[in-house]
């Protein structure tokens, strides 16, 4: 994950506009934008959020990484309820995969 993304997901955290952890974000899954997963996170759930939002869910960095991202303990999902923040964030992933 580049700082960037590291960045706007602290931001988007201490606005209110961040779901985070399994239970949660299938909680809120009607007004969730964006989904973030770890590459740790479990084949159920990360099929379960990836039938259920397609293009709009990646994976990046551990459960650890995430958790420290949003200054909580690890997490292996993070919804993004903010229709701005999502395209950013999304774009942040999009131009460091381009990177590489």
């Amino acid at each position: 994950m580049n700082e960037e993304t590291r960045t706007l997901l602290g931001f988007a955290a201490k606005s209110g506009n961040l779901v985070s952890g399994d239970n949660t974000c299938r909680a809120h899954l009607k007004s969730i934008k964006l989904v973030i997963l770890s590459k740790d996170c479990s084949n159920e759930t990360a099929g379960y959020f990836k039938k259920q939002f397609g293009n709009r869910c990646y994976q990046t960095g551990d459960r650890y990484e995430l958790g420290i991202a949003i200054g909580k303990s690890p997490r292996t999902v993070i919804g993004i309820k903010d229709s701005q923040f999502a395209r950013s964030i999304e774009k942040s992933m999009i131009g460091s995969m381009d990177e590489k």
